[in-house]
């Protein structure tokens, strides 16, 4: 056993350098390789991988071609989600959030194949969504129907933040409400006996537009 786990970390460092070679090439960091999401694959790679100087920047890389690799990254998308929070957190729009009662929150994103089209030659092309969920935290989470009024007096500013996430390229796909001593693990995805009693989640947040749209929204929630 422990030989076998002495062996998946030589591995992991390995795969680390070889990933780390091209992303040193191409912006100048190094990255710390996480898990492949195309096991068995032979002439072609899917890792994921994360900044070793910024952990929060998770992405994927492609690798394609024997002997030689090709690869192809999508690191400016997530790093557009990284530098939206960070203007975000100094923004008053995070203060006013505090003010309503969630001590923290964030915008975590995701982009992915959703699929393909023609254009105007007729040619296949791929189109790729570019979603964000936005987790708001406070002390306890959403536990009564009654605390729903703390998403209801945030919803102006969410609106604000909308439009603003928009100029990106990506949209609100989903609020999250949770208890804030689950900030961190969620951001480190190394989320450990969650209680998902203390949490609520709104779909389609980017096609609400108004408070009585909100209010007669999709509550993934059992009071």
């Amino acid at each position: 056993m422990a030989k076998d786990k002495q062996k998946d970390e030589r591995e992991n460092k390995e795969k680390s350098e070889l990933l780390s070679k091209y992303t040193r090439e191409k912006y100048g960091f190094d990255v710390e390789f996480l898990y492949s999401t195309c096991n068995g694959c032979i002439s072609n790679s899917k890792d994921q991988v994360q900044r070793t100087d910024i952990p929060e920047i998770k992405f994927e890389i492609k690798g394609s071609g024997i002997p030689n690799y090709k690869y192809v990254d999508d690191y400016q998308e997530y790093y557009k989600i990284y530098q939206f929070n960070q203007e975000y957190l100094q923004s008053d729009a995070y203060q006013k959030l505090k003010e309503i009662g969630f001590e923290q929150s964030k915008f975590l994103g995701e982009y992915y194949y959703d699929y393909s089209k023609e254009d105007k030659n007729g040619k296949s092309i791929n189109v790729y969504a570019r979603d964000a969920d936005f987790y708001l935290y406070r002390p306890g989470g959403i536990t009564k129907e009654s605390e729903l009024q703390f998403i209801y007096d945030a919803f102006p500013i969410l609106q604000e933040l909308k439009q603003e996430l928009k100029k990106t390229g990506f949209k609100i796909d989903e609020l999250i409400i949770t208890d804030t001593k689950y900030a961190e693990p969620i951001l480190k995805n190394e989320l450990q006996n969650y209680n998902d009693e203390t949490e609520i989640r709104i779909a389609d947040i980017h096609k609400i537009n108004t408070l009585e749209e909100l209010k007669m929204a999709r509550v993934v929630k059992d009071f």
